[in-house]
């Protein structure tokens, strides 16, 4: 791309953003969830989701999710992070796997839902979202059961592994004063604050 092109990206972007928030009050109103409507964009049977599940898993001949799944989870970490590029957009937008595989980014909480996903699609039962905002920060963890402990796939500072979901929540935060924290998967949702 020529100096000239990229000069006419930055406008054509400079545009977008002014258009995105003349009308941030409209879109965010339209685009409104409850948090109780999480669980709908955890998605382990999206096609796509599962065709990124499929070539992962490839390299293990014959998986089997009983003693494969943390070696998995473990490569869809890696596959996240290294490929879904992290954006952040001035207004609240949730995006779905599919959208998010389509655009290669999307913020931590796309990528954290993307990442239920896969693990859910790996054969997890109990893979769960756990989303943490305190004042000036908000964490994301995908966790899920393992030789009775729990490993947590913390989207900024990697896997980790627990003895229990109770160690986990405490670690991040749970239950801190002035701390906001819920969990989902693809069926239920949980307030933890």
């Amino acid at each position: 791309m020529d100096k000239n092109d990229c000069d006419l990206a930055k406008k054509y972007n400079m545009v977008y953003l002014e258009i995105l928030m003349k009308y941030k009050d409209y879109i965010e109103e339209k685009e409104a969830i409850y948090v109780s409507q999480l669980p709908e964009f955890v998605s382990p049977k999206d096609q796509n989701v599962g065709a990124v599940v499929m070539e992962l898993l490839r390299s293990f001949g014959s998986y089997e999710p009983s003693k494969d799944l943390a070696d998995g989870a473990a490569k869809a970490w890696s596959y996240v992070n290294e490929n879904i590029d992290t954006i952040s957009i001035p207004l609240d937008y949730w995006q779905s796997p599919e959208e998010t595989l389509k655009h290669m980014a999307g913020d931590l909480l796309d990528k954290a839902v993307l990442l239920c996903s896969m693990i859910i699609a790996m054969g997890s039962t109990d893979a769960k979202v756990v989303i943490c905002i305190k004042p000036g920060k908000t964490s994301a963890n995908v966790y899920f059961g393992w030789n009775g402990g729990i490993i947590s796939l913390d989207l900024e500072m990697g896997p980790k592994a627990y003895a229990d979901r109770d160690e986990l929540l405490a670690d991040i935060g749970i239950g801190e004063e002035g701390t906001t924290a819920y969990e989902f998967d693809d069926k239920v949702y949980s307030d933890l604050s």
